[in-house]
């Protein structure tokens, strides 16, 4: 369950305080929801899963709801996505939203309009964007697909479907959706199990330039050799714009951070890092480092409409910034991954898995570096780790990279990307994502930034 502040206000939002108290919501859905005000259902309650909130503008929530059904006497649950918006857009978004056919769900509305709320609603597998999703959701349909594409999932023409069972595993609506389906085959008389995920895309993002760099990654040195696992892709289809893959079996990095060494993790995931952005992979865009700016200028706007405070401290770090931009050294032009951060990672049988693939470019391999030591900072802020378990994790990331790397670990660039970061990417997500006590952790965040302009703060290498 997602902790919020106890109050979230926006004048130009003003059901938002109700949206984000669960107790409230379940009254409005019992009341205003048509199967649960004729009491065929009865919510029992309602956590958040995910919040944004772009002030002035909108929110955006997705509801896990828990809910009795009267005739089957038993507990469901039922996820939701909702749209916040002032009034008349509120209005045009769902005129909008009711022009298209939807996959019928049992409890819930596919979509659903409170005027009073200003609030749209969508019932997953039912998304705004991403129109194919529940073909890939539901069972029946998900057959078909499995059934034309059976000899890209490896398999024998002896082998037989027997079951499908699918889990979400991480839904950002509008944009895109993972799943995990694991599949029940017989062969020959024996229970075997083939795990897969699928991701599906929103139309915004074409996903076949995706798959085929996932191929090429699959198949280039740092995979085959074991230094960096990665799914194999199996298909992609384009009817869906979704690519499956065959599952990596292993946990994820943050959920073991008690039980592993860290240093050692880290460590492995700077030579794995450095064998990445070594290989060669089919890349698109280029990111240039003016481009980073951008970046920093978007995130010190948002701080400062959260606290004018920060203006004189934040706009200082950005004239430091652009002066010491035109100076730094460049570097070899590599695959970048955009978002190398310890969330994207698994660890399997002790080895370093990478699971995200949908925003490489071609950049600067500082970026990468940066964005991995700021994420682990940001776990300091979050009290998941000490101040020393970072600078000891950090050095391990950064010695392990420089050695593996043949552009070494410049600090001035290293320097420049990570104050960037800091402020670009962490301080920023913890204003949009309302994170648990933010206003501690964006001033813990701002501090820690400045002090790596001063030259402090830097991981040994």
């Amino acid at each position: 369950m997602l902790n919020l502040p106890e109050a979230v206000y926006d004048e130009y939002l003003p059901a938002l305080p109700t949206a984000t108290n669960t107790d409230a919501m379940c009254e409005v859905f019992q009341r205003e929801l048509p199967d649960f005000a004729a009491r065929k259902y009865r919510m029992i309650d309602i956590s958040i899963k995910q919040f944004q909130h772009r002030p002035g503008r909108k929110a955006e929530l997705i509801y896990s709801l828990r809910y009795w059904d009267e005739q089957a006497q038993v507990k469901k649950r039922q996820f939701v996505f909702i749209v916040l918006l002032p009034q008349e857009a509120a209005e045009a978004q769902y005129e909008t939203a009711r022009q298209r056919q939807y996959a019928q769900t049992e409890a819930v509305p596919s979509v659903h309009f409170f005027p009073r709320l200003g609030m749209v609603l969508w019932s997953f597998p039912n998304d705004p964007k991403m129109k194919h999703l529940y073909l890939v959701v539901e069972t029946a349909s998900l057959r078909d697909i499995l059934s034309k594409h059976w000899d890209d999932l490896r398999l024998t023409p002896d082998h037989r479907l027997c079951g499908v069972e699918t889990d979400i595993s991480k839904y950002a609506p509008q944009d895109r959706c993972t799943c995990k389906h694991t599949l029940a085959l017989e062969h020959r008389g024996r229970p075997e199990e083939l795990v897969l995920f699928s991701k599906t895309f929103s139309p915004k993002t074409f996903a076949e330039p995706i798959y085929e760099l996932m191929q090429a990654l699959w198949r280039a040195p740092v995979c085959q050799t074991g230094i960096l696992i990665t799914p194999e892709p199996l298909f992609y289809d384009p009817a869906l714009n979704t690519i499956f893959c065959r599952g990596v079996p292993g946990g994820h990095a943050l959920d073991l951070l008690d039980r592993v060494d860290l240093n050692d993790v880290t460590a492995q995931t700077g030579a794995a890092l450095a064998g990445l952005q070594r290989s060669d992979l089919p890349l698109g865009n280029f990111r240039a480092r003016d481009g980073e700016m951008t970046g920093f200028e978007e995130g010190m706007q948002i701080l400062v409409r959260y606290d004018g405070g920060y203006r004189s401290r934040l706009e200082a770090m950005c004239e430091a910034l652009w002066e010491r931009l035109p100076d730094l050294p460049p570097l070899e032009t590599v695959p970048v991954h955009g978002a190398f951060r310890l969330p994207q990672l698994l660890l399997v049988e002790n080895k370093i898995a990478l699971l995200d693939f949908d925003g490489f470019l071609a950049g600067d391999p500082m970026l990468d570096v940066s964005s991995f030591i700021a994420h682990l900072f940001y776990l300091v802020v979050k009290g998941e780790v000490t101040r020393a378990q970072y600078h000891s994790a950090a050095a391990h990331f950064t010695r392990a990279y420089a050695e593996a790397a043949p552009w070494g670990l410049p600090r001035e660039v290293l320097q420049w990307y990570l104050a960037l970061t800091l402020i670009a990417k962490q301080a920023k997500k913890c204003i949009r994502l309302a994170r648990d006590n933010h206003a501690v952790k964006v001033g813990q965040l701002v501090d820690f930034a400045e002090a790596v302009l001063r030259g402090e703060e830097l991981p040994a290498v």
